[in-house]
């Protein structure tokens, strides 16, 4: 107790009993508040506590993080060999299925080319045989056509050759009428 608090009380005419009850009182009172108080040491103190929790805490969480990502890592690479397995078996799978179908497929271009060769040659042979018609019929038809240009033409001629020849006969009888 304060002898300060207690002198006040007593010169206010308190009783004694009641002067300490009060004193007792107040001092409860600020050691209450004074508990309360922050003060710069009690802050240093507070946040030193604070960090070391944190540190921990942070140690605590690092190393689960470790054992939780390595955990994580083993069954990545788990899963990753496991996913190249199955692919590797899908790929050989894929690349069996397209040499069957390659093979399947040039066997029946095999036969495609053959049947188109041997329906070729039968265009072609009866192709060969219309040509050979087509031409016979066009050396018979041009040898007529050259015979019947050839007897115009001599028509033709022999018309000319007689208009000439009446022409030249006609000048040389008016010639000699009109020269005597």
């Amino acid at each position: 107790m304060q002898i300060a608090t207690l002198e006040i009380l007593e010169d206010a005419q308190f009783p004694a009993a009641q002067a300490r009850a009060l004193a007792k009182v107040f001092e409860s009172f600020e050691h209450h508040l004074r508990s309360d108080w922050v003060t710069v040491p009690v802050l240093d103190s507070r946040l030193a506590e604070l960090k070391n929790e944190l540190k921990t805490d942070i140690r605590e969480l690092k190393s689960e993080l470790k054992a939780d990502v390595s955990g994580l890592r083993s069954e990545f690479k788990a899963d990753i060999s496991e996913l190249r397995g199955e692919l590797k078996a899908d790929i050989s799978e894929l690349r069996n299925e397209f040499k069957a179908d390659i093979i399947e497929l040039r066997g029946e271009l095999k036969a495609d080319i053959g049947e188109l060769r041997s329906e070729l040659k039968t265009e072609m042979s009866g192709l060969k045989g219309e040509l050979k018609a087509d031409m016979g019929e066009l050396r018979g038809g041009l040898r007529s056509e050259i015979h019947s240009s050839k007897v115009e033409i001599l028509r033709w001629m022999f018309i000319t050759i007689m208009t000439q020849a009446a022409a030249s006969t006609g000048m040389m009888y008016f010639l000699l009428q009109h020269a005597r």
